[in-house]
């Protein structure tokens, strides 16, 4: 068997695929995050000098849903046909940083499946640019079926963009007071949602 070049490690390693000196990791546009950060953290790294020091590979949404909550699927979506989710491709150069990358296969929609109450990270592309707001729909089981849903969802008008490693924290995603600035999916009726900083 012949020594490889370079000797690359993906975390997780479930997520993905090398061709050449190319690495392609998927980062899902279903995500079950109820296990925690670890189970939507996208990294990759490249073997220097026998050492790995992995690069995050995406960036990610953070957010509350609160107690009392019947909550268990939300999809997000921009305001438009934006890249949420999809392929990243990343090169290395020889000090083990991220030389090029290039974004593929993409998903318009991230729809994320959750326990109940509590603080969740959802994985997305880096670079994402939600430029003309951001929105959500809730729902009482893991479908998307009209019956289960809760409400109209919510809409900010806000730009939402992540960068490589950035978490950007949504807060509470509770959908039952007013609140300034977010309006409804439906007629312009202002629901409690996201705040987007």
């Amino acid at each position: 068997m012949d020594q490889a070049d370079y000797y690359y490690a993906v975390y997780p390693s479930s997520a993905g695929s090398l061709d050449g000196n190319e690495l392609t990791v998927t980062i899902p546009s279903t995500q079950n995050v109820s296990s925690g950060f670890g189970s939507v953290h996208y990294a990759a790294a490249v073997a220097v000098n026998n050492n790995f020091a992995f690069k995050n590979l995406c960036g990610w949404i953070k957010f509350t849903v609160p107690e009392g909550s019947e909550v268990k699927r939300i999809v997000v979506s921009g305001n438009g046909e934006q890249a949420i989710t999809g392929n990243i491709t990343v090169t290395f150069n020889e000090t083990g940083n991220i030389a090029t990358s290039a974004i593929s296969g993409v998903n318009s929609e991230l729809i994320v499946d959750i326990d109940g109450p509590g603080e969740y990270y959802a994985a997305v592309l880096p670079g994402m640019n939600l430029e003309n707001g951001v929105g959500f729909r809730f729902y009482t089981d893991h479908s998307t079926a009209s019956e289960k849903e809760i409400g109209p969802g919510v809409f900010n008008t806000k730009t939402l963009a992540v960068e490589r490693g950035d978490i950007v924290n949504l807060g509470d995603l509770g959908i039952t007071a007013p609140v300034q600035g977010k309006i409804c999916w439906e007629d312009g009726t202002p629901v409690a949602g996201i705040q987007v900083s």
